[in-house]
């Protein structure tokens, strides 16, 4: 149940971040129902998969810097999920 939590909170954050939707930290921490810590953990987790991460204290908003695809597949006994 934790890892399927936690891949909802990734598509979650890459939806935000690609509409810059996020807010502030604190605000897009709450909107996850996260600590403000467990969002940055996970915000280094992207950016170690590549994503180039920036956050913009002019627009308040978390923003991709260049071009970021970020697709999760699960596949249970030949079933994609």
């Amino acid at each position: 149940m934790i890892l399927a939590v936690e891949l909802q909170h990734m598509r979650d954050i890459h939806y935000m971040i690609l509409h810059h939707t996020t807010g502030t930290p604190e605000q897009f921490a709450q909107k996850l129902n996260l600590s403000r810590r467990q969002l940055y953990y996970m915000i280094e987790y992207l950016n170690d998969l590549g994503a180039p991460i920036k956050y913009s204290r002019k627009s308040e908003t978390f923003y991709y810097a260049d071009r970021f695809d970020f697709e999760i597949k699960i596949r249970i006994n030949g079933t994609d999920y």
